[in-house]
């Protein structure tokens, strides 16, 4: 899963650009998923999630969930801060 968030530079604005909007995503992302799936910063404002043995179909559905949701704690001019996210999946041959 690759989740680009589309109002980073609102999230910049509220808690900086020195990483910790970033770590802040993650630690909201890490609370959504199980515990042996593993979220990273790819790069900016965009995320990956790997989640060993999902099916498609549900990682899909997580996504559409999860692209409209807020975030705990934001303000209040986010509340429908939005996500563009994208979901593959790789199966060895």
């Amino acid at each position: 899963m690759l989740i680009d968030l589309d109002a980073s530079s609102s999230v910049n604005d509220y808690h900086g650009t020195r990483g910790r909007d970033a770590a802040r995503v993650v630690q909201a992302l890490v609370g959504e998923f199980r515990a042996f799936d593993r979220v990273a910063r790819y790069g900016g404002d965009e995320f990956v999630v790997i989640l060993p043995n999902a099916e498609l179909e549900s990682a899909a559905a997580l996504a559409t969930r999860r692209s409209s949701d807020s975030w705990p704690g934001e303000p209040a001019r986010w509340k429908r801060r939005v996500a563009t996210i994208g979901v593959a999946q790789w199966q060895a041959p």
